[in-house]
């Protein structure tokens, strides 16, 4: 979702919706009305962060509750993680205008991540060796959704 958000941004001319980084205008997280509408677009591919932010932390604090792989461990903190710096790959991208080697930067960051996150599931689906409870399934795939 956030990888088609961005897509729109980058086809709308979005991007610099929001110019200063990361407020969206000195001294203010959200956009107003007067910004018209590509800070709107901006702000809202930028609130999907939270989304997936939320969700790698549950997946997280969901390993931690139950026995589970160093691998799956250390993919959850990779993915957590990422997306931090994503958000930060963003930010910079806003700060040096687009520059289209920051922007494919912040692309390729999100393919990384939902590489994280594939492999995330392929560690719990039924094919895995280790038995994974359906609360676990369910907050990976929807780690790995919210990425797609």
């Amino acid at each position: 979702g956030i990888v088609v958000t961005g897509a729109v941004v980058r086809l709308t001319g979005s991007g610099l919706g929001c110019n200063t980084w990361p407020h969206c205008t000195a001294g203010s997280f959200t956009p107003h009305e007067a910004m018209g509408i590509h800070s709107f677009v901006e702000f809202g591919n930028r609130l999907l962060t939270f989304v997936l932010v939320a969700v790698a932390i549950g997946a997280l604090v969901r390993c931690y509750r139950i026995k589970i792989t160093a691998q799956l461990m250390a993919l959850c903190w990779i993915n957590l993680v990422s997306i931090a710096l994503q958000a930060v790959i963003g930010g910079v991208s806003v700060r040096v205008g687009l520059n289209p080697f920051v922007v494919a930067l912040h692309l390729l960051m999100s393919v990384a991540i939902i590489l994280v996150n594939v492999k995330m599931i392929w560690l719990v689906g039924p094919h895995s060796s280790e038995a994974v409870d359906g609360l676990t399934m369910g907050l990976v795939r929807a780690t790995v959704a919210m990425m797609c």
